[in-house]
């Protein structure tokens, strides 16, 4: 497992308790390595190895599909940071789609990611604009309470 700068996540319901997952494969983890400095990233891509970096990160339902290397997730993380969400489909576990949008403290800096999962199967993407609104209104609720 890699972790960069502190941004890991915690157990899926599938993992064993204690055992983190990296943070290119969640929801909350993409969101905020979408905010890392051009620098840091940099960093974190060139100190993964090939399989590590694709581990998980395919668009597919089935995250044992074929992965992208680390040029193709710093795409996906530009996307990431420029729609301000992001979408995870089964790269944490099989049958689970988590959409994910990042906390910000006072001074508008992610500090924490807040997501959002449920069954592959109720997933509908037409509803996926009122979801993101949804976590958004929350993040905004604990960026409230951080003061």
């Amino acid at each position: 497992m890699h972790r960069f700068g502190g941004i890991d996540a915690g157990p899926a319901d599938g993992l064993t308790r204690g055992h983190g997952v990296p943070a290119h494969r969640t929801s909350g983890g993409l969101i905020l390595l979408a905010e890392l400095g051009e620098s840091e990233l940099t960093r974190l891509l060139d100190s993964l190895s090939p399989g590590e970096a694709a581990n998980g990160s395919g668009t597919t339902a089935d995250h044992a599909s074929a992965d992208p290397e680390p040029a193709r997730l710093r795409t996906e993380l530009v996307r990431v940071r420029r729609q301000g969400f992001a979408v995870n489909r089964g790269r944490s576990e099989r049958g689970v789609v988590a959409i994910g949008v990042a906390v910000r403290n006072l001074e508008d800096k992610a500090v924490a990611g807040l997501s959002i999962a449920m069954p592959s199967v109720r997933y509908d993407p037409q509803c996926l604009p009122a979801l993101v609104a949804t976590l958004m209104m929350a993040a905004d609720g604990v960026r409230a309470d951080l003061d």
